[in-house]
């Protein structure tokens, strides 16, 4: 893979990108990990309670989720897409 600049070949693959997009599934699990482990989140059968006061249901953590990654990821196409346009490499 060759960049648009004097034919040299690109810093950031797209294995790279991948790798990074795959960063969001690994985030959540870290970070109940984490949570879990310093007494902040409990888990029970329906929902997980937070800081001993807030529970949420589990499905709404799943809606959560996966309206968090679409949002991610269509803010994620359009200001590279943008930026892109901008600097005329699109």
């Amino acid at each position: 893979m060759e960049c648009a600049l004097a034919g040299q070949p690109c810093a950031y693959s797209l294995q790279r990108w991948r790798a990074r997009g795959a960063a969001a599934f690994l985030l959540l699990p870290c970070g109940a990990v984490a949570a879990r482990c310093l007494g902040v989140l409990q888990l029970g059968a329906t929902s997980a309670t937070w800081f001993q006061s807030v529970p949420l249901p589990y499905a709404l953590i799943a809606a959560g989720f996966c309206f968090g990654v679409a949002a991610y990821y269509l803010v994620w196409k359009y200001v590279v897409g943008f930026l892109n346009r901008e600097l005329g490499i699109a």
